[in-house]
């Protein structure tokens, strides 16, 4: 699939649906698909795509995964679990071709708006090897909070100026 000839997804074109049973191969595809060169970079040995796939299907809970689309196609996944201590964000992907178009970045501009509306803070782990997408969340206001192994995390806490701390 060719790029879309687009520098900046508008907030009018991304939108999330809340992702069925159906959807798990797509969001399958959609995860290894983006993560690919992550595992190449950290040199993971990924298992087999039924493999792979199988422990997918058991981890997945559509409660927590919503569908990106943009301009009404599906195009990433996105699963946020919300606490009242925090919104944790457990992944966001997208398929290669619509990466770099500002679509995460209006994704997680709208769960900044959530977290400034409601004081709540937003985590969210990233592969320190994933450069590119540190890149983005620090451009966002996520500051790094440890490294645990390989992993990034990375915390955005909303401003207090509203004075409703």
């Amino acid at each position: 699939m060719e790029k879309i000839p687009t520098s900046e997804a508008s907030p009018q074109k991304t939108s999330l649906r809340r992702a069925e049973e159906a959807d798990q191969r797509f969001l399958f595809e959609v995860v290894r698909t983006a993560m690919q060169p992550v595992y190449e970079a950290s040199g993971q040995v990924v298992a087999s795509d039924d493999e792979a796939f199988v422990e997918f299907q058991e981890k997945f809970n559509a409660e927590d995964v919503s569908v990106i689309q943009y301009e009404g196609i599906d195009v990433g996944r996105l699963r946020v679990i919300r606490t009242p201590e925090h919104i944790f964000v457990g992944g966001i992907h997208l398929l290669p071709e619509y990466q770099g178009l500002g679509i995460g970045s209006s994704v997680l501009t709208t769960l900044i708006e959530e977290a400034e509306n409601t004081l709540t803070p937003i985590i969210l782990e990233v592969r320190d090897v994933n450069i590119k997408a540190a890149a983005l969340y620090e451009k966002l206001g996520f500051v790094e909070q440890q490294q645990r192994d390989n992993m990034l995390i990375m915390e955005y806490r909303p401003s207090t100026e509203n004075g409703l701390t």
